[in-house]
């Protein structure tokens, strides 16, 4: 069925509701999670000290409830119920219940077990989808105390995925993303260590469409006419209506690509604000909430005008490009520099280093407002700047080599740098041939330069400033 077009309306800006007090939604209760209090305890495949052992555990171990047994035992002294779960390693059994202890105050912490292993394994167990965390340790770009919503647990590094109340401006790759959530909240996604994290107690659990809806609502400023995005699925909104996703399977072959908001629609018949885009013409609308914004804000499409423009042109000339680095291409990867105090680098990159691989996703600006791509092989996002196309240019070349025709930008400011000098506004816009590479230029900028023919080689240009020309 072809997803409906658009409605007679234009969308406003609806106030803040704020993520931390949006829906939420009915869920499982919270987990009965127990550890064991001595060692060498032994699961059983049934309810009886006769029964088969399943395995030995030691004491920390976290045991998932899911069943009690229907009588007491007394055993070694011991009165209480046997209880039937499940391990973090998977296996299933039962443990005599006394051997478990409950943890005192709802949930337990990283100081009620033996080592970080156990306490991992206890999160993995105890945390439902949209449970409530709260860091208790400072982890990169998420500080101690920030509250977020848990999604999942997979074999990353590290391992937990929450949903931040504050936008982080992260830049996760597609392939560690789950699936069911709203790409607007990646902006908010950072992945953590269990030593960061503990269950904050809240009985409910995130609806996390809604606080992509509230998000979208909130930002519906910034995704204007103009702005470019990374498309993502639609999902289901409503449980009882199947078509509450607003899809069509036409819209497949655009899910990931960038694209440009060409008309600010209204919302949908399920009340989510939509947009429509130039890659498709137009033809579908596509949900606000299942974008990721690359660019935003001063770029507008006016009544009466032959295209677009932009509000703030210099803005518009300064934005980095990502040259001739495209989905598809194969990159050597580089170590990132500095940029603005900050080299959005995890000492677990250093192994890919120098390994050829192929760009996956232009992920968009990390909050140095370098651009970064994703490629095959690992879950890192990677600087452009630092970057070497394979087959042309150099490395932090952009892919750019001498011969190629390029169309020149005005410099932005990289860390209080632009390097520029005023007689060469009169050649931003204008088409130009490089002739020489330069190398990186001295300073804490470290960009990339080249030579031109347009200006009789006068001024050196920085090639994250420049587009292929056509």
């Amino acid at each position: 069925m072809r997803a409906l077009r658009s409605m007679a309306m234009r969308l406003a800006a609806i106030a803040f509701l704020g993520l931390g007090l949006a829906a939420f939604v009915g869920a499982e209760p919270q987990r009965d999670v127990r550890k064991l209090n001595d060692n060498a305890i032994r699961l059983r495949k049934t309810a009886s000290t006769s029964a088969t052992v399943v395995g030995k555990y030691d004491k920390g171990t976290p045991f998932l409830v899911l069943e009690t047994g229907k009588k007491k035992e007394t055993i070694e002294s011991r009165t209480g119920y046997w209880l039937r779960g499940r391990l973090a390693d998977g296996s299933e059994g039962w443990f005599f219940g006394p051997y478990l202890d409950q943890p005192k105050s709802g949930h337990f912490t990283l100081s009620d077990f033996q080592n970080e292993d156990q306490y991992q394994a206890y999160l993995s167990l105890a945390l439902r989808r949209g449970e409530r965390v709260r860091a208790v340790d400072d982890y990169e770009k998420v500080h101690k105390g920030d509250l977020g919503w848990f999604s999942s647990y997979g074999q990353g590094d590290p391992p937990f995925l929450v949903v931040w109340d504050d936008d982080l401006e992260a830049t996760p790759s597609d392939e560690a993303i789950d699936d069911e959530l709203p790409r607007i909240l990646e902006d908010r996604i950072y992945f953590v260590y269990a030593s960061t994290i503990e269950i904050a107690g809240d009985e409910e659990v995130a609806d996390f469409p809604a606080l992509a809806l509230d998000w979208a609502n909130a930002r519906a400023d910034e995704f204007v006419e103009g702005a470019t995005v990374t498309l993502g699925r639609h999902l289901v909104t409503d449980p009882t209506d199947d078509g509450s996703n607003n899809w069509a399977d036409e819209m497949d072959e655009y899910v990931g690509e960038t694209a440009t908001i060409t008309e600010v629609v209204g919302e949908d018949p399920w009340g989510r604000p939509i947009v429509h885009v130039d890659i498709d013409d137009g033809a579908w609308q596509w949900r606000i909430e299942n974008m990721r914004l690359e660019s935003a804000s001063d770029y507008s499409y006016g009544e009466g005008d032959d295209g677009y423009g932009y509000g703030d042109e210099e803005y518009a000339e300064s934005t980095e490009t990502y040259g001739k680095i495209e989905v598809g291409s194969v990159v050597i990867l580089g170590r990132h520099d500095e940029v603005d105090g900050d080299m959005n680098w995890n000492d677990d990159m250093d192994k890919y280093v120098g390994k050829a691989v192929k760009v996956t996703e232009l992920v968009g600006a990390d909050a140095s407002n370098c651009l970064c791509v994703s490629v095959e092989g690992n879950d890192f996002v990677w600087r452009v700047r630092n970057l070497r196309l394979k087959g042309s240019g150099e490395a932090g070349s952009y892919g750019f080599d001498v011969g190629d025709s390029v169309v020149l930008g005005r410099h932005r400011s990289v860390n209080g740098e632009d390097n520029w000098a005023d007689e060469m506004d009169n050649y931003v816009g204008e088409t130009a041939t490089i002739t020489s590479l330069v190398g990186f230029e001295e300073g804490d900028s470290h960009c990339f330069l080249v030579y031109v023919d347009i200006d009789d080689g006068e001024y050196v240009w920085r090639v994250e400033n420049m587009t292929p020309a056509e």
